[in-house]
């Protein structure tokens, strides 16, 4: 049988994983369309870890989404060098210089997010587009 101490303990670990983390809560709040709140989340979040891979894909998302490409793209090469196979922040990071006209950019970034990821479906339409746009049928 466990001592008083025991089970405070259990109970507090149980408390502590069961209350959702800043990138939890910003998750909630992108599946809701918020996306302010889910910014200020993913920005406790990686203040708080700056390990988080993940957090800064999503706050990179965000940023996006708004229009903040600047910060977006720092979120985007922040994760990157967390973990250099996010494909989706390459898909993103191509999104972004397609959007500026940088198709060479762009080119790069789509072809890198099939590699890492080659059931990316969406990409091969977006990146075909870009080399017909940029003249490199070629390569298409």
């Amino acid at each position: 049988m466990a001592d008083g101490k025991d089970l405070a303990l259990d109970h507090s670990v149980r408390s502590v994983s069961a209350t959702p983390n800043d990138k939890e809560r910003g998750d909630a709040f992108l599946e809701q369309g918020r996306l302010d709140e889910a910014a200020a989340c993913y920005r406790r979040a990686v203040e708080r870890d700056s390990r988080d891979a993940d957090a800064f894909l999503n706050l990179g998302f965000v940023c996006s989404e708004q229009g903040r490409h600047a910060e977006a793209e720092v979120a985007l090469r922040q994760a990157l060098a967390i973990n250099p196979a996010l494909a989706d922040a390459f898909f993103i990071l191509g999104t972004m210089a397609r959007k500026k006209e940088d198709f060479t950019g762009a080119i790069a970034c789509l072809s890198k997010a099939i590699e890492l990821k080659p059931d990316f479906e969406i990409i091969y339409c977006d990146l075909c587009q870009l080399l017909v746009q940029d003249d490199q049928t070629v390569r298409a």
